[in-house]
């Protein structure tokens, strides 16, 4: 079939297969870069979840340490210090809250976000009572309630965070 054709013809058909190859190939690549910009999205919005998740683990961290140093010491100005420092945790570690949520899409993910929010509730809540004692200078029981009541719910927004 190749032998009858004229050499200009032969060129035109080696250069449209290699040009018909070019495009195929280009279309290829796009295809894939396009791809590879989702894949990169995902990973970025997953870096960011896990940055936010350590976020809220440092802080966590904070407040439970400044909780501990609050039943230690008997000064009742210092004691208030520390629950404003506490404070301004809980706003960051509110505000990383927040920001989460935004960037959760899938029902899976806000499953478990809201589960976090249920046991930090629950740990907020019993935080603030041990708190409320040792602002009254009942550190032992404020000891006591910490290791009874907020020992045990912080496991389970220790879960949840995970």
């Amino acid at each position: 079939m190749f032998k009858n054709l004229t050499i200009g013809k032969k060129l035109m058909v080696g250069f449209g297969t290699i040009i018909f190859l070019l495009v195929i190939l280009s279309a290829y690549t796009l295809y894939s870069i396009i791809s590879s910009a989702t894949k990169v999205h995902d990973l970025e919005e997953r870096f960011d979840k896990l940055l936010y998740a350590a976020e809220i683990q440092r802080e966590v961290n904070a407040i439970h340490l400044k909780a501990r140093k609050m039943f230690l010491i008997n000064d009742i100005s210092k004691k208030q210090e520390i629950m404003k420092e506490i404070e301004e945790h809980r706003k960051y570690y509110r505000k990383r809250m927040e920001e989460l949520g935004k960037i959760t899409r899938n029902q899976e993910g806000k499953q478990k976000l809201q589960n976090l929010i249920n046991a930090s509730n629950e740990t907020r809540d019993a935080n603030n009572k041990a708190f409320q004692l040792a602002l009254a200078g009942k550190n032992q029981e404020a000891i006591e309630l910490y290791l009874k009541e907020v020992e045990s719910k912080a496991g389970n927004r220790e879960k949840a965070l995970n």
